[in-house]
């Protein structure tokens, strides 16, 4: 099992050099925007404007980063989560499930 878990850090820290790597490439070519605007925040937490470039935003009240989820690449981006999030552990069940 410590074969799988090396491969799902691996995984992640690729993951997330990419994401920074990303954000790093977003902040260096966007302009400066209005973000604050109520009709692109919902709830206050997700941002949805398709007119702005930047993939990633900072907060509107917390710290950190949020994503735009009008950019192009957020869809793939947020069902890429969600599968490294799903996948391990179906993965998991399925071995151990064939396993006689």
């Amino acid at each position: 099992m410590n074969g799988w878990l090396f491969l799902l850090l691996l995984l992640l820290l690729i993951c997330g050099l990419v994401i920074a790597g990303v954000i790093i490439l977003q902040r260096s070519r966007t302009k400066a925007s209005f973000r604050d605007d109520d009709r692109f925040w919902s709830g206050g937490y997700v941002y949805n404007n398709p007119d702005d470039r930047a993939l990633f935003v900072p907060n509107r009240f917390d710290l950190g980063m949020t994503m735009n989820f009008g950019h192009p690449l957020a869809r793939p981006i947020g069902i890429g989560c969600l599968l490294l999030l799903l996948l391990p552990p179906l993965v998991v069940a399925i071995l151990r499930f064939l396993k006689p």
